[in-house]
């Protein structure tokens, strides 16, 4: 799970074991600097069970909350390989997160998360560079898993019709020319400046989509700084 969180560009803090508390907590740092009004915190609790579903007396919604309030989070979500009522807008699990996320005095901000969902947004990560940005509209917006399926389908169908593949090979190679210059780092704004093609990429997309690259194949050779200096 913290992998994943980590290509994703979260900063991952391990949780869990013998300790009562939430299984992780992430940072997405979008801001210049730690008290940016723009990054977010969360906590979540990972359901594994010997015979999924999980069912719904299993997601302890008040625990997570009190979890998400201790760590000063701003959401909290859980991520199973299933959920037992899981498409039915009436079944108990979703009766409960939507009561708790729609509670006019204190709303809870919670999700509940499928696997495949995580290996979808991943997915489209590596291919597209989603945003953290971006990605804090599904612990927003989406509450129920069918709420997180119609997002995950929403931003597929997005990225697929109106968004082009960013172009890691061209973005790469350039990078790789600019290290003759002896004066200057390799940097991401630089390379694009050059490329008309790279130029209809925001900087933040090819950055997010190059350190998902770093994630994998290790800063032993590759390594992406927020400021665009590879």
């Amino acid at each position: 799970m913290g992998a994943a969180f980590r290509v994703l560009r979260f900063e991952y803090e391990r949780r869990g074991g013998n300790e009562p508390g939430p299984d992780g907590v992430l940072y997405a740092r979008l801001g210049r600097d730690s008290d940016s009004l723009a990054n977010y915190k969360l906590v979540y609790d990972a359901k594994q069970t010997n015979q999924p579903p999980v069912p719904a007396d299993k997601i302890n919604l008040p625990s997570l909350e009190d979890f998400r309030s201790k760590e000063g989070a701003d959401f909290g979500f859980f991520v199973a390989i299933a959920y037992a009522g899981e498409n039915d807008p009436n079944g108990k699990l979703n009766r409960l997160v939507t009561a708790a996320t729609t509670d006019r005095e204190d709303p809870q901000p919670v999700t509940l998360l499928k696997l495949d969902h995580l290996r979808r947004i991943v997915g489209l990560h590596y291919r597209y560079g989603v945003t953290l940005t971006r990605l804090r509209s599904l612990f927003t917006d989406a509450h129920t898993v069918i709420d997180a399926g119609v997002w995950v389908a929403g931003l597929e169908r997005e990225l697929s019709e109106l968004e082009p593949m960013v172009p890691l090979g061209l973005l790469l190679t350039g990078l790789e020319e600019s290290k003759t210059d002896e004066k200057a780092r390799p940097n991401v704004h630089s390379v694009r400046v050059l490329s008309e093609r790279l130029k209809a990429f925001e900087p933040e997309r090819l950055i997010a989509a190059l350190q998902a690259v770093e994630t994998i194949v290790g800063k032993r050779w590759l390594e992406v700084e927020k400021s665009g200096n590879v």
